[in-house]
């Protein structure tokens, strides 16, 4: 009797060894194993003008802006238009590197908007936003300016050109030299865009960030020409009044 109840503690004692192999560390590590690896797909850096209507330093704006790829809003797959790809913050000095889910797999060809988005005047404030166009090309992402890709007032100006469609969003790239690291204006190719034309509105997604207020929305486009929402600050800035 006391040799059976022996064996059978034993063969218990056995069991209970097998269940316990499998702990919940063990299970983080098989998780952590097989959870998403990512790939850098983009880098570049963000230029925010040095002046604005707020308390804020520039240092403050540049630092940890939010850089997005989002697909563009007439993307083929609706369910995933206006929807970020990847995201990151730039450093101090507005440089940025995105990563993005291994699965990623643009179409070549395939345009996104890469958009630069701070709020400022403390947390509520108002979200400013500075973007460009970058495309696929099968190895690499290319944007509006040439080697490398900045995101600045001047791509802004080309991209919200485009969003109105005075020039295709793809006929912006490769397009802004880039000398001493600062972007050139001049004609795009190939296009009725004309170095002017971006100066000007240029200079409204200027005005509109010295008010605080996002370019991509306060800019619109009426009887062929580009104009600021609020009116009054638009004629005070161009005609000096």
């Amino acid at each position: 009797m006391l040799r059976k109840l022996s064996l059978c503690l034993a063969v218990v004692l056995s069991v209970s060894g097998c269940q316990n192999a499998t702990t919940p560390l063990d299970n983080m590590v098989s998780t952590s194993n097989i959870a998403k690896k990512t790939k850098n797909i983009i880098n570049g850096k963000v230029e925010f003008p040095s002046k604005f209507n707020t308390k804020a330093e520039i240092s403050d704006i540049i630092t940890n802006s939010t850089v997005s790829l989002i697909y563009p809003e007439n993307y083929q797959d609706v369910t995933s238009r206006s929807k970020s790809v990847a995201s990151g913050l730039s450093d101090i000095n507005g440089n940025f590197s995105l990563n993005a889910d291994y699965s990623f797999d643009p179409i070549i060809g395939q345009i996104f908007i890469l958009e630069a988005t701070k709020r400022v005047n403390s947390t509520g404030g108002d979200a400013i936003s500075l973007r460009t166009y970058v495309q696929w090309n099968g190895t690499y992402f290319k944007s509006i300016t040439k080697n490398s890709i900045h995101v600045n007032m001047i791509t802004t100006a080309v991209a919200v050109m485009a969003s109105f469609n005075t020039i295709l969003p793809e006929n912006t790239i490769d397009k802004l030299d880039i000398t001493n690291g600062q972007t050139q204006i001049s004609n795009i190719a190939g296009s009725n865009i004309t170095s002017p034309m971006i100066t000007y509105v240029k200079d409204l997604v200027e005005l509109s960030l010295s008010k605080n207020q996002d370019p991509i929305g306060s800019i619109y486009y009426q009887q062929q020409k580009f104009l600021i929402k609020d009116i009054s600050q638009y004629l005070r800035h161009f005609l000096k009044l």
